[in-house]
C-alpha cells in the first residue's frame, strides 16, 4: 500500500469479513478519505502500538519515513457489528475534518478526547447503541459546524465542557432515550442556526437561558410533556430570526395554547404542525402575526372536524392538509389570494372547498384519499367542479386530471 500508492487519496474497504484491524503505519501518508463498511470482524480501525506502527522505510529513499494518516480529512465507518473503538490508543488523526459513524452496535468509545482534533468540522453518529458519552474536549473544536447524534440510546449526557468558541451552526439530537437534559453550554451557541430535538423522552429540563436567539430553523418532536411546556413557556416569539418551525407530537387539545399566551415569531416563513393526537382546535389568535408565512403544513389531527377560523397570511403560497380523518369543512374566511399550491390527503370526510371558492392564484391542486371530495370534483358533474376548473394542474389520487 505504501510503496506503490504514494499518491492514493481515497480508499474504500467493504465486505472484508476476515479483517480485524488495520496497521496504521501501512496506510499511505497521502490518504485524505477513508471509508470502511460491512466488515463483520473488525474490532478497531487501526493498531497504534509500537511494533505494528514502526515507521515504514522507503526502499528507494531510505531517509524518508512514512508515519501514515498525516493528511486524513474524511473518515466514515458503517455497519461493522464487532467494532468497539476506532483506535487502540484512543486518538484520532489530528487533520480529520469529517467523522461519520453509522450502525456500530458495540462501539464504546469514539476517542479518548477531542483535544488534538481542532480541524473537525462535522461529527455524525448514527445507531451506536452502546456509546454512552461523547469525548471530552469539545470546547477545543473551534471549526466545528455540525453535530448529528441519532439513535444512540445509551448516551445520557453531552458533556459539561461545552464548545463556547465553536462555529457550530447545526445540531441534531434524535432518539437518545436516556439523554436527560441539554448541556449548560447550550445557550452560548451564538452561531447556531438549525436545531432538531426529536424523540428524547427522558429530557425534562430546559436551560433557563432558553434557545440561542439566532436560530433560523427549529424542529421539536416527541419530547417529554414537561420539556414541551418549558419550551412553550419560555416563548417561541423570542426567536426573532426564526424562519422555519416544525412541532410534532404535542399532547395538547388546543394550539397555540391560549393559557400560555403563546404566539409565533413574525419572521416565520415555514410552519409545520404534525401529529397532535388530542388536538380539537387550532386557535386563530396565535396565527395573526404571521405576516411572512409562505408554507403551512398541517398533518395528523384525528379529532379536528373543521379548519379553524384563521385569516391566513396574505403571503401564503403553499398549504398542505394531511391525515385529518374527521375534517369536514374549511374555514369560512376562505384561502388567501396569494396561494399557488394546495395539497389535501387522507381527509375522507371532507366534501367541499370554501364557499367563496379557491383563489385565482392557485396553480397546483393535489387530492388523495378523499373519496367524498373526489366525487364532488368530477368534471362538469360535481358540485365543486366549478371551483377547480380554472386551476392549470390538478391531480386526484395520482391521476393527472388536466
Amino acid at each position: 500500500m505504501n510503496h506503490k500508492n504514494a499518491c492514493l487519496g481515497s480508499l474504500k474497504m467493504k465486505y472484508c469479513n476476515s479483517l480485524t484491524f488495520i496497521v496504521r503505519g501501512k496506510l499511505p501518508s497521502s490518504l485524505k478519505k477513508l471509508e470502511i463498511g460491512n466488515c463483520e470482524k473488525l474490532e478497531y480501525l487501526w493498531d497504534d502500538n509500537e511494533e505494528s506502527c514502526t515507521s515504514v522505510v522507503d526502499e528507494e529513499n531510505p531517509n524518508n519515513t512514512n508515519t501514515s494518516l498525516l493528511v486524513l480529512e474524511y473518515l466514515e465507518v458503517k455497519n461493522c457489528p464487532s467494532l468497539k473503538c476506532l483506535s487502540s490508543s484512543g486518538h484520532l488523526p489530528h487533520t480529520l475534518r469529517t467523522l461519520s459513524l453509522v450502525s456500530l452496535p458495540k462501539l464504546e468509545s469514539i476517542a479518548e478526547s477531542f483535544r488534538n482534533n481542532k480541524s473537525l468540522e462535522e461529527i455524525s453518529v448514527w445507531d451506536c447503541r452502546n456509546l454512552k458519552s461523547v469525548p471530552e474536549g469539545m470546547h477545543n473544536l473551534s471549526h466545528l459546524q455540525k453535530i448529528v447524534i441519532y439513535n444512540c440510546v445509551s448516551i445520557d449526557c453531552l458533556g459539561e465542557e461545552g464548545p463556547p468558541n465553536t462555529n457550530l451552526s447545526e445540531l441534531e439530537i434524535s432518539k437518545c432515550k436516556k439523554l436527560k437534559a441539554l448541556p449548560n453550554w447550550f445557550h452560548s451557541l451564538n452561531s447556531l442556526k438549525s436545531l432538531t430535538l426529536r424523540d428524547c423522552p427522558s429530557m425534562t429540563s430546559f436551560p433557563e437561558e432558553g434557545f440561542p436567539t439566532n436560530l433560523a430553523s427549529l424542529s421539536i418532536e416527541g419530547l417529554n410533556v414537561k420539556m414541551y411546556k418549558a419550551v412553550l413557556e419560555w416563548g417561541l416569539h423570542n426567536l426573532t430570526s426564526l424562519t422555519s418551525l416544525k412541532i410534532w407530537g404535542l399532547e395538547a387539545e388546543s394550539f397555540p395554547q391560549q393559557e400560555l399566551e403563546m404566539t409565533f415569531p413574525p419572521s416565520l416563513i415555514h410552519l409545520s404542525i404534525w401529529s397532535f393526537p388530542n388536538l380539537k382546535c387550532l386557535m386563530g389568535e396565535g396565527f395573526r402575526n404571521l405576516k411572512s408565512l409562505e408554507y403551512l403544513s398541517i398533518n395528523c389531527y384525528p379529532n379536528l372536524t373543521s379548519f379553524p377560523e384563521i385569516a391566513l397570511s396574505s403571503s401564503l403560497q403553499s398549504l398542505s392538509i394531511e391525515n385529518c380523518p374527521d375534517l369536514k369543512s374549511f374555514s369560512k374566511l376562505g384561502l388567501p389570494s396569494s396561494l399557488s399550491k394546495l395539497g389535501i390527503e387522507n381527509c375522507p370526510e371532507l366534501r367541499s372547498f370554501p364557499e367563496q371558492g379557491l383563489p385565482s392564484s392557485l396553480l397546483r391542486l393535489g387530492i388523495s384519499g378523499c373519496p367524498k371530495l373526489k366525487e364532488e370534483c368530477k368534471r362538469y358533474k360535481g358540485k365543486e367542479w366549478s371551483k377547480i376548473s380554472h386551476i392549470p394542474r390538478v391531480h386526484i389520487d395520482g391521476i393527472h386530471i388536466y
